[in-house]
């Protein structure tokens, strides 16, 4: 199961979208998600610290994450949409700094 190796599956609108955990500061924590942008799939990562600073996540757990990533899906969706078709490259990693 996903969860024993540390990884907590989330079903987005384009498929599954899966979270990290680690230190909330480090780069590679976060949740991985999909978008569509113009027909064609786009992976994006959101970092754990944008999801606790900007969106309310109490902490690092995944479940936490994803009640954040789900409140707020359509302005994270829509802030790596922009940032992709603003000259960012795949896969889109939004940060502290991108809200």
């Amino acid at each position: 199961m996903l969860e024993s190796e540390g990884l907590l599956p989330y079903v987005n609108n384009l498929g599954p979208a899966m979270v990290s955990h680690s230190i909330s500061d480090d780069p590679t924590d976060g949740l991985w998600f999909s978008i569509d942008i113009d027909g064609e799939e786009f992976i994006a990562f959101i970092a754990t610290a944008a999801l606790q600073i900007h969106f309310g996540a109490p902490n690092n757990q995944g479940r936490h994450l994803l009640s954040a990533y789900k409140k707020n899906q359509t302005l994270i969706d829509e802030s790596a949409k922009r940032k992709f078709l603003g000259g960012a490259p795949r896969p889109i990693k939004l940060g502290v700094g991108d809200f």
